[in-house]
């Protein structure tokens, strides 16, 4: 800050210049266009869509060579965080991502990411940017296409407008003592009114969730404790599993009780607020199905092979959506023999059908083009239900080539043959060093499984690490998980 006093006659004026921190200025419409499936704004989006205009706006250009490391440092964000927004963004022509080959002093640099800005698109972001076209002229800023991520409802929500008139209405009661009721016209009664109404409604804990950072102050003052937030995001998650029917008539009440259960709860408030704090009842099988898809493909775009077979897979990973990625890879086996790449049909056997749209084709096809050469010109994928012709030598991504899992029986059997699936490549391992060890008691008539573990620190390792997952997967064979005994 720099400040100067000059002389007006004998007057003295003072002159403050106050500089800014660097970084980006993002347009407050960007907050209502850009959304998640939840109605919120897309705050990841948004900081990646601001960097990517900053930087054109700098240097004019639209092409920028850059990876989802670069926006993970510069934001703080997860690598898979990044990854799913640079998917939004393209399926909404904001952006497009493009995989090339860099030459820098004679050496060749492959599978480097450029995002390629659509600033036509950007500009429709803004309701205040009219288009070129002279018959669009006079488009009224209400017809101005908004750029969702998701469908949603506009409209506030219900909870929000109760919790907002509420304390308009708690405010007004505090005032009349010491302020003038001139201002007590019908238009107030009218609102008072609605907050009578809305007032009757109640709301269920997960209505609350996940809590803004004003909401975590307070309930950090009334328990008394340095919870994180997420730590009480986690915890609030918890029980609205646990007690779905319990509401309250407003906020206010929601956060009076919310102090108490902080005030009285039994885990450290040091050792659980940390940003990787998750309770293991909130981690759906949705989330463990996702966690073991992102495992494979980092494990395939992290491979140092070389050949053209993983060549092929990363472009796929990096190109493709990741849950299509994912089924494709665990399914093909690549025919890239030399007698076959001498045709213009490059071969792809699936070991179970997929359905793939007319673009998926179309960027396999690119892809398959820019490994093995120009002159393919069709893909020809079949199922091996439909053919006897396989291809052993390529189940997986040869980095990924896992060891034969043994064919297993049983409840607990099942159980453990997810585990190793869901571990990947270290499964087996993983299987042989602690899940082997376990006996289990299966109680066939009531669903109930109990494991036993050989010595108390196997146990311990066991209950800590793995009893979340393995009580998951009992549910889907309509299985509990009793506990883990020490013999």
């Amino acid at each position: 800050m720099i400040v100067a006093n000059l002389d007006k006659g004998n007057n003295k004026v003072n002159i403050s210049v106050y500089s800014l921190e660097p970084g980006n200025i993002v347009p407050h419409n960007w907050y209502h266009n850009l959304l998640r499936p939840c109605g919120k704004s897309d705050t990841t989006s948004i900081a990646i869509l601001s960097e990517l205009v900053f930087l054109h706006r700098y240097n004019g250009s639209t092409e920028f060579q850059l990876n989802f490391s670069y926006f993970a440092r510069k934001f703080n964000f997860g690598l898979s965080q990044v990854k799913d927004s640079v998917v939004r963004l393209e399926k909404l022509c904001l952006l497009k991502r493009d995989l090339r080959t860099v030459v820098i002093c004679g050496r060749s640099f492959v599978n480097e990411m450029f995002l390629v800005l659509n600033i036509k698109n950007v500009l429709k972001l803004n309701p205040h940017n009219k288009t070129s076209n002279p018959n669009d002229l006079h488009e009224s800023p209400q017809e101005v296409k908004k750029f969702l991520l998701a469908d949603r409802k506009e409209g506030t929500s219900s909870l929000e407008f109760s919790s907002d008139n509420i304390d308009k209405k708690e405010n007004n009661k505090k005032s009349r003592s010491t302020e003038s009721n001139f201002n007590l016209n019908s238009s107030l009664a009218k609102e008072n009114s609605s907050a009578d109404v809305i007032r009757k409604q109640r709301f269920s804990l997960a209505s609350f969730y996940p809590l803004a950072q004003l909401d975590i102050d307070k309930l950090q003052t009334l328990c008394g404790r340095r919870f994180s937030g997420n730590a009480i995001n986690e915890i609030l998650q918890n029980l609205s599993i646990k007690l779905p029917n319990h509401t309250f008539p407003h906020k206010a009440a929601f956060i009076k009780y919310m102090g108490k259960v902080l005030t009285y709860e039994m885990r450290d408030a040091v050792k659980i607020s940390n940003e990787s704090f998750k309770i293991k009842s909130n981690i759906t099988a949705e989330e463990i199905t996702i966690k073991a898809r992102e495992e494979f493909l980092n494990e395939i775009e992290n491979s140092r092979d070389t050949s053209s077979k993983i060549q092929l897979s990363r472009k796929l990973a990096g190109i493709l959506e990741p849950s299509i990625a994912y089924d494709f890879l665990m399914s093909a086996s690549f025919l890239d023999n030399t007698e076959s790449l001498k045709t213009d049909s490059f071969k792809i056997i699936l070991r179970k059908k997929l359905t793939l749209s007319q673009s998926q084709h179309r960027l396999i096809l690119a892809q398959v083009q820019s490994v093995y050469g120009d002159h393919i010109n069709s893909l020809n994928i079949t199922s091996s239900q439909d053919t006897e012709t396989t291809d052993t030598s390529f189940k997986q991504p040869h980095a990924l080539q896992k060891e034969e899992t043994k064919s297993f029986e049983g409840i607990w059997e099942k159980i453990r043959q997810g585990l190793i699936d869901y571990y990947g490549s270290g499964g087996n391992a993983m299987d042989s060093a602690w899940f082997s060890k376990l006996i289990a008691n299966v109680d066939a008539d009531n669903k109930k499984l109990t494991l036993k573990a050989p010595t108390k620190f196997i146990k311990d390792w066991v209950q800590s690490n793995y009893s979340h997952l393995i009580d998951k997967l009992c549910s889907l064979h309509d299985y509990s998980l009793e506990g883990v005994l020490a013999v």
